[in-house]
């Protein structure tokens, strides 16, 4: 049976942020406050990702393999490339494929 990759990680990112926002309601408001930024980074991936229509197989299917920690790491990837963007959904996209192409080479040769 093929793998549909798309659900999978789709599946993952749903529950990773559903995780994500139980963690962030558990925090004092003045926590919450300062967490912001990784809000809006987080949900600038997620309602990309969550799309389906930036991404041909082969990024989900690269994601897939970091299934249960795709968020996580693209947020912790944003944070170390200062040029990075999210405030479109085509920055985000170019984000999310920049990442593929630079951890996951082998796939695009």
């Amino acid at each position: 049976m093929k793998t549909d990759y798309y659900k999978e990680v789709s599946d993952s990112i749903d529950k990773e942020f559903d995780d994500f926002k139980e963690e962030i309601l558990t925090k004092s408001p003045i926590d919450i406050f300062y967490s912001n930024y990784k809000i809006h980074v987080t949900t600038e991936l997620y309602e990309v990702l969550s799309e389906n229509s930036y991404f041909d197989d082969i990024y989900y299917k690269i994601l897939y393999k970091e299934k249960g920690h795709i968020l996580s790491s693209l947020y912790e990837d944003f944070l170390s490339n200062e040029y990075s963007s999210v405030n479109t959904g085509s920055d985000t996209s170019d984000f999310i494929k920049d990442y593929c192409r630079t951890y996951y080479k082998k796939y695009f040769n």
